[in-house]
């Protein structure tokens, strides 16, 4: 139900098959922080989105992992970007986004918006 709710808030840049409207081919990969601890590694490759956490993540006592991602030993994968990620991302009536934004990979908008979020006390920095 609630996957439902945010494929049709962000249905602009979902494509008709349900997948996520990336044109990037290259690999891209962004560090999901928490003030100076780095959480874990999102990456984008071959069309599917990877999350691992890191080792100083996995080491510490004091933070609970993502609810999305509660097993601190595995790498999560999949075809669409997870509603954590997706809800970095302003929807059209959010914001008045430039009109050639429908038209950029999701990857893309990431690295645009996804930085910081009022609402998301994480961080996400793309690797350069």
């Amino acid at each position: 139900m609630m996957h439902n709710k945010i494929s049709k808030k962000f249905s602009w840049f979902i494509n008709s098959k349900g997948k996520n409207n990336t044109t990037e081919d290259k690999p891209v990969d962004f560090i999901l922080k928490f003030d100076k601890l780095e959480i874990g590694i999102l990456s984008f490759t071959d069309n599917t989105w990877f999350f691992s956490y890191s080792e100083d993540f996995k080491s510490q006592k004091e933070i609970l992992p993502l609810v999305n991602f509660p097993t601190v030993n595995k790498e999560y994968m999949s075809d669409e970007l997870w509603p954590f990620f997706v809800s970095r991302i302003p929807s059209k009536a959010q914001l008045q986004l430039p009109k050639d934004t429908e038209n950029k990979a999701i990857t893309t908008l990431l690295k645009i918006y996804g930085r910081k979020t009022i609402a998301n006390p994480y961080q996400l920095v793309p690797v350069q």
